[in-house]
């Protein structure tokens, strides 16, 4: 897997059980070899400068190995008025509006600024949307534009032993994970085609939060995909399974065991698509067969199912069948 790139467009999905007591409070973190003060900004959805203002430091570019620093609770940042600015165009550059400018600073809608104010600009990509996937679907798929140097959370409800997929449609992004119990980062993204992923099963129970920063200096538009495959269990004993569910998402996921040697055969009825196998980490599996292959490892693997074009059906019909 390849280690996370810094690149111009920054998509940086955080994702992090939700805390109320780590949350609302200062936090601490020690420095780590291959460290920056902007990755650990990223981490922590804090901007730079807060982290540098709350420890003193002048030169962000210097922070060493072992160095402790607190990171600030933050709901806004600063921002410094430059030439040609307008209370409007500082909103539009923040994804956030001119009323609540206004309203954080003191100053009415219609007032004048002037280059040097320094004005707190209330962070909009703090207001958190549900995700509720589609009854008997495994995925969900959403287009996301995110203004300048601003983020996206979403929230979903997911389970303990669960593995969890975050795909981002984008040419230049990064990824950083963190788990709020710990408030240090987990898991590891990486570069799949023209795409970004993240996949990692789940600790426990609970709430989660899928952040999608943009840090570049414009809006950006891209497409996310979060999948949580359903497990296929079969009774004991038995060889054969088959699933029915409506398809009106044009991808769907489900994962298995399966041992080291066992031939694993799909067929896909109802809906003209494409069945591709995949290994836990993402690898994907050659066919030995046509829709078959030969598990080379004992561990899980996930069947994709996606649908010709895109195309929405009401149901589609799953067969899987294992053998040794």
């Amino acid at each position: 897997m390849k280690p996370i790139l810094k690149l111009p467009l920054l998509v940086l999905i955080a994702l992090f059980l939700l805390f109320p007591a780590v949350a609302n409070a200062a936090q601490i973190h020690t420095v780590s070899a291959g460290e920056t003060l902007t990755r650990i900004s990223y981490w922590y959805q804090v901007p730079l400068e807060r982290i540098a203002q709350a420890n003193n430091i002048t030169n962000p570019d210097r922070i060493y190995v072992g160095q402790t620093l607190v990171i600030p609770n933050v709901a806004e940042m600063l921002y410094t008025v430059q030439r040609g600015d307008t209370l409007w165009s500082i909103a539009s550059h923040y994804g956030t509006t001119v009323e609540k400018i206004a309203v954080a600073n003191g100053i009415n809608p219609g007032s004048t600024i002037y280059v040097g104010q320094t004005l707190v600009i209330p962070q909009a990509g703090n207001v958190s949307e549900q995700i509720n996937f589609p009854n008997n679907h495994t995925a969900t798929r959403f287009q996301v534009s995110i203004p300048a140097n601003s983020h996206k959370t979403y929230t979903l409800y997911a389970q303990a032993g669960q593995r969890m997929e975050v795909r981002v449609q984008s040419a230049d992004p990064g990824i950083v994970v963190r788990n709020m119990a710990t408030a240090q980062p987990f898991g590891r993204a990486g570069i799949d085609h023209t795409e970004l992923v993240w996949r990692e099963y789940l600790p426990q129970n609970g709430s989660y939060q899928v952040v999608i920063y943009n840090n570049s200096n414009s809006p950006q538009q891209t497409s996310v995909t979060i999948s949580i495959p359903q497990r296929i269990q079969f009774a004991p004993g038995a060889t054969l399974y088959n699933l029915t569910a409506p398809f009106t998402q044009p991808y769907q996921a489900y994962i298995f065991h399966a041992e080291a040697g066992q031939t694993i055969t799909a067929n896909l009825y109802a809906v003209r698509g494409g069945l591709y196998f995949h290994a836990a980490d993402g690898t994907l599996i050659p066919n030995s067969g046509p829709n078959q292959i030969v598990a080379p490892h004992t561990g899980d693997y996930i069947l994709q199912v996606i649908t010709a074009s895109g195309v929405e059906l009401p149901e589609f019909t799953l067969t899987l069948y294992i053998r040794d």
